[in-house]
């Protein structure tokens, strides 16, 4: 449930944190618009932070500001949605080629974990676990890589497509069960080595998931919810 009175000092970087983190999750959705005075009144402050963090997630790019209408969380055209997916499969690419022939114990530790979460998970057939463990596993995997540029620069990008993802989800039925297995067949890669099937199926799964979201954004488009 959206609440919290903030009671720090930092009250703009709060407010951005928790907004950066409610579009992260889909609580906000792709395309809701975000309105000063009700974020103000959320947070019992003045609408001069609530316009700095505002400001900073539009730089960030997970907002945009509609002259003449207001600012709202982003949702990405045709041409970003491609732009993002391809820098996802580059900065992907490079972290299974990273980790793969470097991975510590605990590294293994963490990704048989996560594999076995997402067996677990597979009787719940629920879209918004998968979308979790997807977030998981990739931050995990990037995270792997300790080159900060790249782990702040997937993390930006990563943000938007999930959560355009969460806004569509009801439009793309059963493509994450099949990505479920992409996940587990890409860890199985990992551990044992295989850096060239790691990479082949990390490929596959980001041109799916383009072409799934290419689909769902034409299907808003045409229906002028978008």
């Amino acid at each position: 449930m959206r609440t919290s009175k903030i009671v720090t000092d930092s009250i703009k970087d709060q407010i951005y944190e928790i907004l950066k983190n409610e579009i992260i999750s889909g609580e906000l959705s792709s395309g809701e618009q975000l309105v000063e005075q009700a974020i103000a009144d959320r947070f019992h402050t003045s609408r001069s932070p609530v316009r700095e963090a505002v400001k900073q997630l539009t730089g960030d790019g997970l907002v945009v500001n509609i002259t003449n209408k207001g600012t709202f969380v982003k949702t990405p055209t045709f041409a970003e949605l491609n732009d993002m997916q391809e820098m996802r499969q580059i900065l992907e690419v490079f972290a299974v080629n990273k980790v793969i022939h470097s991975l510590s114990g605990a590294d293994k530790a963490e990704l048989l974990n996560l594999r076995q979460r997402i067996i677990n998970s597979r009787n719940a057939k629920n879209p918004e676990v998968y979308l979790e463990l997807e977030r998981t596993i990739w931050s995990s995997i990037i995270m792997m890589t300790g080159n900060s540029y790249v782990i702040d620069t997937y993390c930006k990008l990563y943000a938007i497509t999930t959560n355009f993802s969460k806004s569509v989800i009801d439009r793309m039925p059963n493509s994450f069960e099949h990505s479920m297995e992409e996940r587990i067949a890409i860890i199985d890669a990992l551990l044992s080595g295989n850096a060239e099937e790691a990479v082949r199926i990390t490929e596959e799964h980001l041109q799916s998931g383009t072409r799934i979201l290419c689909e769902a954004l034409a299907h808003l488009q045409s229906s002028g919810k978008n």
